[in-house]
């Protein structure tokens, strides 16, 4: 995810769709460096549901926003393992630094 500016990331809320759900994810920030982005570990959640929001506390500045997810179950109602979020919402404050 790429935001707009650098900003101070606060927390991220993650809710998955029905059938598309994920055992555990890592949620890593990343600042612009010269040519690539730079990503550090900014926190972690062990489960993710649909049916509630799950709240992860970060702390970190950057630009960009990744999250790596282990890969779900292949079931009858999800043959392919796939991942679909629902709702992603990230929290924090402009930093005011390009």
């Amino acid at each position: 995810i790429r935001l707009g500016q650098r900003a101070s990331i606060t927390a991220i809320e993650l809710q998955t769709k029905p059938n598309r759900f994920s055992a555990k994810a890592t949620i890593y920030i990343g600042s612009l460096d010269s040519t690539a982005v730079e990503y550090q570990q900014a926190g972690s959640t062990d489960r993710i549901t649909h049916t509630s929001t799950i709240q992860v506390s970060l702390v970190g500045i950057g630009s960009h926003i990744k999250i790596k997810f282990e890969v779900p179950p292949k079931t009858a109602s999800n043959p392919y393992g796939q991942i679909g979020l629902q709702i992603l919402k990230v929290y924090g404050q402009p930093d005011g630094y390009h």
